[in-house]
């Protein structure tokens, strides 16, 4: 859908691409995150390391580093647009606690 929407206007697929790719990619890091730094109770996941590829490779610190500068790259991505909901998206990924 979201293709069709800026079909009109070449100029910013280019950016609307990059923006999800980051944003996919940031959602990854923080399940990864959530799911070794956070309880089965709090976000009714059962946690295995060894599954969590972003922490294991990169470990927690990198990974929220990671995670940070996908966000960053994500709402650069969509300045243009000038859309708050994305952007609201990309903070609502990062913080999301579930």
């Amino acid at each position: 859908m979201a293709w069709v929407l800026l079909s009109w206007n070449d100029k910013y697929i280019d950016s609307f691409s990059q923006f999800w790719k980051n944003i996919w990619l940031a959602f990854q890091v923080k399940d990864d995150l959530l799911d070794v730094e956070w309880t089965f109770e709090e976000t009714g996941k059962s946690v295995w390391w060894e599954k969590k590829w972003f922490v294991y490779f990169i470990w927690i610190e990198k990974s929220k580093e990671y995670l940070d500068k996908l966000s960053s790259e994500a709402i650069n991505c969509i300045k243009p647009l000038k859309s708050e909901k994305l952007e609201f998206l990309v903070n609502y990924i990062k913080k999301r606690s579930s």
